[in-house]
């Protein structure tokens, strides 16, 4: 159980990141257009990110 934990956890991690940056950019879109500056595939890199640092946290 203990090694599933992380990987749960890094997973509903990303989910809400994404979700909430999205939100952020919904509710602020003519304001922060930050969020039009940033790359469609950057996202897939923050995500390829947390699954490294999933493996990195299961005990061998």
């Amino acid at each position: 159980m203990s090694q599933i934990f992380p990987v749960i956890l890094f997973a509903i991690a990303t989910i809400a990141i994404a979700y909430f940056l999205e939100l952020f950019g919904v509710l602020l879109g003519g304001v922060w257009s930050i969020m039009d500056a940033i790359p469609d595939w950057s996202w897939t890199v923050v995500l390829l990110l947390m699954v490294i640092a999933t493996y990195r946290a299961l005990p061998e």
